[in-house]
């Protein structure tokens, strides 16, 4: 294991409160829940020639974005906040295909899009969440040759004792692909034959498309879900029995929401908040960036039940600019009621949002006022100087951020 590969390493030490921008602005209120856009950023996705863009796939952590870059004179995962790229950058490869598991550790393939798996070169880079550990993985001999362009969220932690795993999807083949991570090296791969999905579905075959993925997400009872995402079909929900076997699927019957999810568009996003699970999904009247967020229904034991599902939020804000059939959701705890709600559009912008109980006030947040980077020498300088660096963000009402990085 060897931190070969990376442009900047980054370490982030006590982070203090996350920036927005000053002034937030309400989204909606509905079903007891409150969506606020904290702030909005539309200076990123550049273009390739073919008019698709470079940067199709990323997520949001720690008031950050992760974006995988593949432009042939980039080829990495770029960092931005609310003022834009922060200069770091991990260095990866052609693939499209970009992740990350509950810990937020990154999965990233290094093959070139649009071909299949290859298992004579390394596919995939595992970078830990603090970059402090990149290995690179090559598939085994018997990896079908599979088409996959995206990735979903994989479970638990790739680089623990217990593990994590990604499943993957395949416009070429109809299967479900799974691989167990453990420490940072591919412990076991499994496939899944998914007719079962299929039938879930009341379909004699599955719609497999490039830009199906698989969603894990831990539900309120503590169990592991994984969720199929088709942007033209029903999400269906299913468990495993110790990443080996299927024991059992269902379907969330997302058309009580009044219109067919996902539309034309990938996005899909799961969480667990205050006992109760919810879902993130694309929805009209523009596909590219509109979302809501819905509540899931429970039975009388607590299962998810799907055929029960209440909007909470809904964000409608319209992007006229170029369209992708990409809206990336995730979300990460705010504190135990609430959640911060990530989105990348790409082609469009990137937001953070703020998802609350109606009565629960969104606290103020601050403005960056200043940034400067020291060394262990004492030195301050205003860019990074060759070396080891700790970043400094000033914000406004008093509070500071520290991340230590590696400049080269």
């Amino acid at each position: 294991m060897s931190k070969a590969g990376l442009t900047w390493a980054v370490v982030l030490l006590g982070l203090a409160a996350c920036v927005a921008a000053s002034a937030a602005t309400a989204v909606s209120t509905t079903g007891g829940m409150t969506l606020v856009q904290d702030w909005k950023y539309t200076g990123v996705c550049p273009y390739d020639n073919d008019g698709w863009v470079d940067m199709r796939q990323g997520f949001g952590h720690d008031n950050r974005f992760y974006i995988q870059n593949k432009n042939a004179g980039s080829q990495c995962i770029a960092v931005y906040d609310q003022n834009g790229a922060t200069g770091l950058c991990y260095a990866t490869g052609l693939g499209s295909n970009f992740t990350h598991d509950w810990a937020m550790n990154m999965i990233v393939r290094l093959g070139q899009y649009p071909l299949a798996l290859r298992v004579d070169t390394p596919e995939l880079r595992l970078i830990k969440a603090d970059g402090s550990m990149v290995t690179d993985v090559t598939l085994p001999a018997d990896c079908p040759a599979l088409r996959t362009d995206y990735f979903g969220t994989a479970s638990g932690d790739i680089f623990s004792s217990e593990g994590g795993t990604l499943m993957i999807t395949s416009m070429n083949e109809d299967r479900i692909y799974a691989m167990h991570f453990k420490e940072g090296r591919l412990e076991r791969h499994f496939n899944i034959d998914h007719q079962f999905v299929a039938r879930l579905q009341g379909d004699a075959q599955l719609h497999t498309g490039a830009e199906d993925v698989i969603e894990a997400w831990r539900a309120a009872d503590g169990t592991t879900h994984y969720t199929y995402v088709n942007p033209t079909r029903n999400p269906v929900d299913f468990m495993l029995d110790d990443c080996d076997s299927v024991t059992g699927a269902q379907v969330i019957d997302v058309h009580q929401l009044g219109e067919q999810v996902c539309g034309t568009s990938c996005g899909f996003g799961a969480f667990a908040l205050a006992g109760a699970n919810y879902v993130m999904l694309s929805s009209s009247p523009n596909w590219n960036d509109g979302f809501v967020v819905a509540r899931l229904g429970a039975t009388g034991t607590g299962e998810i039940d799907g055929s029960t599902v209440t909007v909470v939020a809904r964000h409608d804000n319209t992007f006229t600019g170029r369209t992708t059939r990409l809206n990336w959701l995730n979300a990460e705890p705010r504190d135990s009621a609430s959640v911060y709600i990530y989105q990348w559009n790409p082609g469009g912008y990137i937001a953070r949002y703020t998802l609350a109980p109606e009565a629960s006030a969104v606290a103020p947040v601050a403005t960056a006022g200043s940034v400067t980077y020291v060394t262990p020498a004492g030195l301050v300088s205003p860019t990074p100087v060759p070396g080891v660096n700790i970043e400094v963000t000033r914000y406004t009402d008093g509070t500071c951020q520290r991340v230590k990085m590696l400049a080269r």
